[in-house]
């Protein structure tokens, strides 16, 4: 055990993601060039040691690939900076043993021990998936020694540049998923080297790094995952690979929903170890697409450099649980992408010298490191621009990071007892040696000022010359469609470039919108024949789209740099198109020739560092003048937003990008479950008070001009800021309390009622449940457990307002997930009747006497998401299943409605509140 630990005493949270298939050139090997270096090296460089090892500091001339067939050199191809579309490659390379040899030393045979691997098969094993060579097929194969640049993936890079990154880090195996996941996590893959099962669920029976942990006592721990897998699967990919995992107590409560880690990243709540599984992505079964966030080859990168921004932010936001916070990123394996750098041969078997207990796949030994892959360290106790290698002859790879866990949790190495690999893996803690933690955000930007030259990947907004803004896409019967007008302007970029963009550059135009709902990311603006208007679409390696390419220059004519402020024409590079011109069509955008339409280049507006400045996609609770909320809406035609002292909603700033300054506009939507699609507030003329409805039904009917009450300050929106919200379909009307109709809100001219935007508390961790307590039962659509309609007997209801408070009883301590109890009300009235059953006589549940028959009477609490410690906390979605009637939960009765009931086969949940 290492006596000197710099994570002991100041990380509490260990946060760890393995994304999949990217070898480290392919996606981070021009992260530094010359002249712009890393500003740390750990340790401290021996003379003549490169600063980093990328393609930059390389003679790249020297790695060139070639691809030869039928006694002719077809092409060949040295790694080159620069990918033209975000799912490059194209096509899923091969990952297994034998190819990933063919790879890196030009034979699929197994290579002498010791021979150096001369990295220079990558291009002739791609090829091997088509069968012709014709020019588009060359083209697209060459495209797998293209590197992605900072611009391409400014998410993966700017957290590498921002914290640190390992130069010198290889996977386990020198193969596929299954082997380098098992290496992670249990140290070996028990001999096993390709995947088995056809949808890549194989199973290690062996003990992991968590049986480790809760053999000498440190129980607190989670793995977070987005979905089962395989899809249609009962368990997340984790716990089915690892069978032994079901011998751990309590490891139903182990594996969460991401909702759930969100969550509790913003709350400072994230247990001790956590380890996220990313969405599966690639191909199932080699063909059927799926869209994934795990950088997997052939998806789009997009999603991925999504999450992990989202994985920052969120564990950012809790600035005291956030300085004791190390951030692992790191990728499985390199998936046959490129990385130039020979995988070194003292790689230790897990067995050591023994013999091992099973047969070995290939006959492939264990001695030689797979290829070298990127993995990211962020804390706020790292330096930024720092770059991190072993401090022994033995690289890093997967099993450095169980041991350096296991080393920060101050376990002997006698007592690990996962294989001589972890055993004698070299560990990270020296990475923090900061004094003091960071307290800025890398994401954070100013705005350029005018006349700033434009860079590509940099973001800026788009304003035709008549003043409308490229505004939120709206979906289509089958395409996303950019809007014009003036609420709900959006950030885009220039790609298929690199550096400042000049006058006359052949660029693609790249939307910051996550558009959901498609199997492929459509993120690119593109000129097409089968629709008069443009729309998004993915860009796709293999395919090329020649109608996502468009020539930006000068209005003027003149050449020389873009810059922030320029008026440009936007003209289409696609054949069919050329000589047309990106145009106005009423709302929508389209193409045509001779148009003389123009478009200024704007600075994106600020987004501010600090946390009092209000920015669009923060969630707020709006306050009327008067003390109270927007709170949860009656939910009948339409759904109306209230007005009421609890109950609040949080809304959400939407509508553009930055800070919200005063004078501007925005939209605000309603975070509400149980609204759908129809969440953004607006003010319509078949009603006399506002409700929400659908996003981009009407921008002006649904977009708001905020305006400071005093109209001092800097002109921007702070928390705490009395504002007017006026309507811009109705001009003049602001939003105001209804007189008329008590409780709702309208719009109203020449009445000044303001409203105060305030920042959403963040809520302590939540207690656990403990019977004896008192809380509210709120179902799933929002309504409480009410007042009970006392007939015959005495039923309880649904309701919004009326709430009655309930107990657990039945045990004692603290709730524990599956665990029985019986449910009482504490209403005034209801005499000894006080306990909810399911019973025969009646269609509804009711409240009667304790101990009638405590089966009717018992249900079974567990919990939706079955993560956590096993214990209940206020703020749970729990299902309550009643013991006597086998599998029928409780739920809203739709027959009786008002009323609860108990049906089979439902997945309606409630939510324990704390009264």
């Amino acid at each position: 055990m290492q006596g000197n630990n710099p994570m002991r005493d100041r990380i509490k949270h260990v946060v760890v993601i393995m994304l999949e298939n990217r070898g480290m050139d392919s996606v981070l090997g021009y992260l530094y060039r010359p002249g712009d270096e890393p500003a740390k090296n750990l340790p401290a460089l021996t003379p003549g040691e490169k600063k980093f090892h990328g393609l930059a500091f390389t003679d790249t001339q020297a790695l060139t690939n070639e691809l030869r067939r039928d006694g002719r050199l077809w092409v060949s191809q040295a790694p080159v900076p620069g990918v033209r579309a975000t799912n490059s490659p194209g096509t899923n390379p091969h990952e297994d043993y034998v190819n990933v040899n063919e790879q890196l030393f030009g034979s699929k045979a197994n290579p002498p021990k010791g021979t150096e691997a001369k990295m220079l098969g990558f291009l002739q094993n791609y090829a091997s998936h088509w069968s012709s060579l014709g020019e588009n097929e060359l083209k697209t194969i060459s495209q797998v020694m293209h590197a992605y640049r900072p611009v391409d993936v400014p998410v993966l890079s700017g957290l590498a540049r921002g914290y640190a990154v390992s130069d010198m880090w290889f996977s386990s195996v020198p193969t596929m998923t299954n082997s380098n996941r098992a290496f992670s996590l249990a140290g070996t893959s028990m001999g096993r080297v390709d995947n088995k099962e056809p949808l890549a669920n194989d199973q290690y029976d062996t003990d992991t790094v968590w049986h480790v942990l809760e053999r000498n006592g440190y129980k607190d721990w989670a793995v977070f995952y987005h979905e089962a897998f395989p899809p249609f699967g009962s368990k997340p990919y984790t716990r089915g690979i690892f069978p032994r995992l079901e011998q751990l107590p309590n490891i139903d409560s182990r594996f969460m929903t991401m909702d759930r880690f969100f969550s509790m990243a913003e709350t400072g709540s994230l247990p001790s170890f956590s380890y996220i599984e990313p969405k599966w992505g690639g191909a199932l079964l080699g063909a059927i697409p799926i869209r994934g966030n795990d950088y997997h080859p052939n998806g789009d990168v997009t999603d991925g450099e999504a999450l992990l921004e989202r994985i920052y932010l969120s564990l950012s936001r809790n600035k005291a649980a956030w300085e004791q916070t190390l951030l692992v990123i790191t990728f499985d394996e390199h998936g046959g992408t490129y990385d130039h750098v020979p995988p070194p041969w003292t790689a230790r078997p897990p067995w050591g010298s023994a013999k091992p207990g099973f047969e070995l796949q290939h006959d492939f030994q264990f001695d030689r490191f797979g290829v070298r892959i990127p993995t990211i360290l962020v804390s706020p106790l790292i330096e930024e621009r720092t770059v991190l290698r072993s401090t022994t002859s033995t690289p890093f790879d997967h099993t450095s990071v169980i041991a350096t866990l296991l080393e920060w949790k101050g376990i002997d190495r006698s007592l690990w007892g996962l294989g001589e690999r972890v055993a004698n893996a070299p560990t990270f803690e020296s990475v923090l040696t900061r004094s003091t933690p960071r307290t800025d955000n890398i994401f954070s930007r100013p705005s350029p000022a005018s006349g700033t030259p434009l860079e590509f990947g940099a973001p800026f907004c788009l304003r035709h010359k008549n003043g409308e803004y490229v505004t939120n896409a709206y979906s289509g019967v089958r395409y996303y469609f950019p809007q014009l007008g003036h609420v709900g302007r959006v950030a885009l970029d220039f790609r298929l470039g690199e550096g400042v963009v000049q006058s006359g550059a052949v660029v693609q135009l790249r939307t910051s919108e996550v558009l959901p709902a498609m199997s492929l990311v459509p993120n690119f603006l593109g000129a097409w024949l089968d629709e008069h208007d443009c729309y998004y679409y993915c860009s796709d390696d293999t395919k090329d789209y020649g109608q996502q390419y468009w020539k930006v220059s000068r209005a003027d004519g003149s050449s020389g740099p873009i810059r922030y402020g320029d008026e440009v024409h936007l003209s289409s590079n696609f054949e069919k198109f050329l000589g047309q011109r990106l145009c106005k069509d009423g709302q929508w955008i389209s193409t045509a020739a001779g148009a003389s339409d123009t478009w200024i280049i704007e600075p994106p507006p600020a987004f501010s560092p600090g946390q009092d400045v209000v920015k669009f996609e923060d969630a707020i609770l709006l306050r009327h003048q008067t003390g109270d909320y927007v709170i949860t809406a009656e939910n009948a035609k339409y759904h109306w937003p209230r007005l009421g002292s609890t109950g609040q909603v949080k809304l959400q700033i939407v509508g553009s990008i930055g800070d919200v300054v005063d004078g501007g506009t925005l939209q605000l939507k309603s975070t509400e479950e149980g609204l759908g699609d129809q969440n953004i507030l607006g003010a319509f003329g078949d009603s006399h008070d506002c409700y929400y409805w659908t996003r981009g039904y009407d921008n002006n009917k649904q977009g708001w001009k905020v305006t400071r009450v005093d109209g001092g300050g800097d002109g921007k929106i702070r928390y705490g800021d009395k504002v007017y919200l006026t309507n811009l379909s109705y001009s003049g009307q602001k939003l105001v309390r209804d007189t008329q109709y008590a409780g709702f809100i309208t719009t109203e001219q020449g009445k000044d009622e303001y409203w105060i935007i305030e920042r959403v508390p963040a809520p302590p961790p939540p207690d656990v449940v403990k019977f004896g307590d008192s809380f509210y039962l709120r179902s799933q659509d929002g309504r409480y457990v009410i007042t009970a309609d006392r007939s015959k007997y005495n039923w309880p209801r649904l309701g919004s307002t009326g709430q009655v408070k309930l107990q657990l009883l039945n045990g004692v301590g603290e709730l524990m997930n599956g665990q029985t109890v019986k449910v009482k009300s504490t209403e005034d009235g209801l005499g000894n009747q006080t306990i909810l059953g399911a019973f025969a006589d009646s269609h509804d549940c009711y409240y009667w006497d304790n101990g009638y028959d405590d089966n009717k009477q018992g249900w079974k609490v567990t919990r939706v998401d079955s993560g956590g410690d096993g214990k209940i906390r206020y703020g749970d979605k729990v299902y309550l299943t009643n013991l006597s009637y086998s599998g029928q939960k409780l739920v809203r009765d739709t027959q009786y409605p008002g009323y609860l009931t108990t049906q089979s086969d439902s997945s309606e949940y409630w939510i324990i509140v704390k009264a």
